[in-house]
C-alpha cells in the first residue's frame, strides 16, 4: 500500500525523470495553475513534491 509519503517521493522522482533540471520550474508552474485553480490540496501535495525534488539534488550528510 503506497502512503502519502510514498507518492511525494513518486511525484518528485516523476518530475526528475521527466524534466530533470527544469523540474523546479515545472513544479513552481504546477503549483501556480493549482493556487488559480483554487486547489489547495493539490497545492499543498506539489509543495511537498517540491520539498523531495529538492532533496533529491542536495548532498546527504548520512552519505560518506
Amino acid at each position: 500500500m503506497m502512503t502519502r509519503e510514498h507518492v511525494v517521493w513518486a511525484g518528485a522522482i516523476w518530475v526528475e525523470k521527466i524534466y530533470g533540471n527544469d523540474g523546479a520550474c515545472f513544479i513552481h508552474d504546477r503549483i501556480d495553475t493549482l493556487m488559480h485553480d483554487d486547489d489547495i490540496n493539490g497545492v499543498e501535495m506539489w509543495a511537498k513534491i517540491g520539498t523531495a525534488y529538492n532533496r533529491l539534488g542536495a548532498p546527504s550528510s548520512r552519505i560518506h
